[in-house]
């Protein structure tokens, strides 16, 4: 399971800040896009937490997902990939997922 959103890498690097490290604003539209559609489709699927707005259910996974997470966890403090990505999707799925599974549409 790839957890980490790769689209900002190091070929952007030309547009890349050095003083953040962050990605230029298009691709962090871009990504921020991507992920209103999938808390879209985890809300449609009744799978969202029923108290985040999709917003704020958004604000959170970009936030765990950017790349200044990443470089904190795996490259400053060395975490293995496969650590940083269980604790991600532990982090994620508490953060944003309903618990228990959906009731069936009727």
């Amino acid at each position: 399971m790839m957890v980490r959103d790769r689209s900002c890498s190091r070929a952007d690097s030309t547009a890349v800040t050095t003083a953040g490290d962050s990605c230029p604003p298009q691709v962090e539209a871009r990504r921020r896009g991507n992920q209103a559609r999938l808390i879209a489709y985890l809300r449609e699927h009744r799978c969202l937490r029923e108290d985040l707005a999709a917003d704020e259910a958004t604000d959170i996974v970009g936030a765990l997902t950017g790349y200044d997470v990443y470089r904190a966890l795996v490259v400053e403090q060395r975490w293995p990939a496969d650590r940083y990505q269980n604790w991600l999707a532990d982090t994620l799925a508490y953060g944003v997922l309903a618990r228990g599974m959906p009731e069936e549409p009727r």
